[in-house]
């Protein structure tokens, strides 16, 4: 499945347990993904997850997450379609469009701020803080993804699964 750090996190807190973090680095953890899918796969194992810990302990972090999906893929779309036709109508057709188009910029702004905040963050090139902060909002799609797939597993009563987004010969890992 997904989440499984979040989830044992989770458990041992209703368990009445302390998780203590060391401030040493303990493992480094390679993701290896070289393929823009295996990117898009992670994006839906991880809302999967996110769901599921939403669904099953109220984890607040994972949840701000699964809104944050929405907003930025559902409620950005319903935000400029409403633009374009709200603006239409109460003056004329330009309006409309460039409500739209005003509401739409909003996405390529916030790719911005999320590059601005990981250059101060980390010790990276703008290019590659750009990259990240296109890469961050494009993998809102594949959350969206992810959430729905969860959803609707969930209404037939089947969310165990797994997803599989590295393989190594024919081992998935």
């Amino acid at each position: 499945r997904a989440g499984e750090e979040p989830e044992m996190f989770s458990r041992l807190g209703e368990g009445g347990w302390k998780v203590v973090r060391l401030d040493s680095a303990m493992a480094n953890h390679d993701a290896a993904m070289t393929r823009l899918k295996q990117f898009w796969i992670r994006q839906v194992r991880s809302a999967y997850g996110a769901m599921d810990l939403t669904k099953r302990f109220g984890v607040s972090h994972v949840g701000h997450s699964t809104l944050s999906t929405r907003v930025w893929t559902v409620g950005w779309l319903f935000a400029v379609v409403f633009g374009v036709v709200g603006g239409g109508l109460v003056g004329p057709w330009w309006v409309g469009l460039v409500v739209g188009v005003l509401i739409a910029g909003l996405l390529p702004a916030q790719m911005m701020r999320v590059a601005w905040r990981a250059k101060g963050r980390w010790d990276i090139r703008w290019g590659t803080a750009l990259g990240y902060g296109v890469l961050m909002m494009l993998a809102k799609w594949g959350q969206l993804w992810g959430q729905w797939q969860y959803l609707r597993d969930y209404k037939k009563g089947d969310v165990a699964r797994a997803f599989d987004y590295k393989v190594v010969g024919s081992v998935a890992c």
